[in-house]
């Protein structure tokens, strides 16, 4: 019996050991406040997430402030031309039907002038 105590007290002994050593890499209630929850990890990006990400070089290649105001600098000119092109075509046209009237008028006396020669003839 007293062997069996003996025994029994190593085993209760190795027990506390394997349990001080469980404690001392067990986390707390106040270590697991800070891990981190499944709502949490939601937001986390994920390797495909990260894969689809611009690089150093996509970054360099990017267009510049400067290059998104001389692209708008350069609209903005275009819409100038654009429309001064819309007044000077107006013009034109408005000036061709002011020729064409006044060539149609012409042609018109032309022919009756031409009309009253046949009837002579």
């Amino acid at each position: 019996m007293n062997d069996d105590l003996k025994e029994l007290a190593k085993s209760v002994e190795t027990i506390a050991q394997i349990t001080a050593k469980i404690l001392e890499v067990m986390a707390t209630k106040n270590d697991i406040k800070n891990i981190a929850t499944k709502n949490d990890i939601k937001n986390i990006a994920t390797k495909d997430d990260i894969r689809n990400m611009a690089t150093k070089d996509d970054i360099k290649n990017m267009a510049t402030k400067n290059d998104i105001y001389e692209v708008k600098s350069e609209i903005q000119d275009l819409r100038l031309d654009l429309k001064s092109f819309k007044m000077e075509t107006r013009d034109s046209f408005k000036e061709l039907n002011e020729n064409y009237d006044d060539l149609y008028g012409s042609i018109m006396h032309h022919d009756k002038r031409i009309e009253a020669l046949e009837e002579k003839i």
